[in-house]
């Protein structure tokens, strides 16, 4: 396989998801949208470096270990004495999952602006933003001011990952993520996303609207 050109910068959360089977048997698994987009690329040894913030804790020491592993960029983390961010993943018989968040003080929200825009020295190839870390504060506000800072060249790539529980305010989240679609050359979107994105529940119909922005 023909490696990746040019440096991909994957915006968002690293974060543990806590999965509770439906027998009852839980088990901790790294993860966060961005934070296995990073780890895809590296893999197919492309040149991915991860922006994000990432706890000091042993949850945030095992999230540095397998991006390292995977031969993520870490030039680009920040690190910080708050604890790891958690998603709480219960899973029906059918495999469903529903979710709750423990965000308040944690590590992934706390990326701001002047951090994401040093992704921009030297510009990447390609910005990849998305999921939880679009919904956080300061992070989504920072991660948005990385695309709208970005030079035309640089390929622009939108995951939205639409996560309803752990959003407070739909509106301004649907505003987000569509100012930040109109410069996106890409955007990946589930079902769910474009169900969540065009508050409605024909997908179709969301994904019209997403395109007439």
């Amino acid at each position: 396989m023909t490696p990746l050109a040019g440096r991909v910068v994957v915006g968002g959360e690293c974060l543990v998801d806590v999965i509770t089977e439906a027998s009852g048997e839980t088990r901790e698994v790294p993860g966060g949208g961005p934070f296995n987009t990073a780890r895809a690329i590296a893999r197919l040894e492309g040149h991915a470096a991860f922006l994000g913030c990432i706890s000091r804790d042993r949850h945030g020491e095992r999230l540095v270990g397998e991006l390292a592993a995977d031969g993520v960029d870490l030039s680009l983390v920040v690190r910080a004495d708050r604890p790891t961010t958690i998603a709480h993943a219960t899973l029906d018989r059918t495999g469903a999952a529903t979710y709750r968040f423990d965000i308040e003080g944690t590590a992934a929200p706390a990326l701001g602006r002047a951090e994401a825009l040093a992704a921009l020295d030297p510009p990447p190839a390609a910005i990849h933003v998305g999921t939880l870390g679009l919904v956080f504060e300061p992070s989504g506000s920072s991660l948005e001011g990385l695309v709208d800072a970005a030079p035309p060249e640089t390929l622009v790539m939108l995951d939205p990952n639409a996560r309803p529980s752990a959003i407070g305010d739909m509106d301004a989240w649907r505003a987000r993520l569509r100012r930040i679609a109109m410069r996106a050359d890409v955007i990946r979107a589930s079902v769910d996303d474009l169900v969540a994105l065009g508050d409605t529940t024909d997908a179709l119909a969301g994904a019209r609207a997403l395109a007439a922005d």
